[in-house]
C-alpha cells in the first residue's frame, strides 16, 4: 500500500511539474543597425515577427541611465488560442564568434490570444563593443 502511494505522489510531481515547465526556442540572424530583421519563429504559439536594433543618444557609461544607449525591439503576436507569457534574451558576436553583448526581458503580464507586444530592452553593462556585432542569436521563452 505505500508503495503505491509513493508511486502516486511521485507521478503527480512529474504532472505538476512536467504541465509548468517553459518551452524556449531560438534563432540566429545577420545583424544590421537601425532596421527590421525578419525572424518569423515561435514556440507555443508566441510569435516573434521582427528584431530592431538602434542607439539612443550614443552609448552612454553610465549604466543606471536606463533608456539611452543601445536598444533592441522585439514584436511579438500570440497566434494561440489562449493567453501566454514570454521571454526574450538576445546575444551579440563580432564576425569571429566572440560574444560582444547580452540583454533579457520579459512581457509584462500576459499577452492575449491575437494580441501584439513590442519588447524593448537596453544593452546595460556590456555594450562598448555594440557596433561591431556581425550577428545576433534570440531565445523565446514561453509558459503559461
Amino acid at each position: 500500500m505505500r508503495s503505491k502511494l509513493v508511486l502516486g505522489a511521485i507521478g503527480l510531481i512529474i504532472c505538476v511539474c512536467s504541465a509548468t515547465q517553459a518551452a524556449t526556442t531560438s534563432k540566429k540572424f545577420a545583424w544590421a543597425n537601425e532596421e527590421w530583421i525578419k525572424l518569423d519563429f515561435d514556440s507555443e504559439g508566441i510569435a516573434v515577427k521582427e528584431v530592431r536594433f538602434e542607439v539612443e543618444g550614443g552609448i552612454h557609461w553610465n549604466p543606471l541611465r536606463a533608456g539611452k544607449g543601445p536598444q533592441a525591439f522585439v514584436r511579438a503576436k500570440n497566434e494561440s488560442d489562449h493567453a501566454m507569457k514570454f521571454a526574450v534574451a538576445i546575444a551579440l558576436f563580432d564576425a569571429d564568434g566572440n560574444l560582444l553583448a547580452a540583454t533579457e526581458s520579459g512581457h509584462i503580464g500576459e499577452l492575449d490570444p491575437k494580441e501584439d507586444a513590442e519588447v524593448k530592452m537596453t544593452f546595460r553593462e556590456v555594450k562598448r563593443k555594440f557596433f561591431e556585432a556581425k550577428r545576433g542569436e534570440i531565445v523565446l521563452e514561453t509558459f503559461k
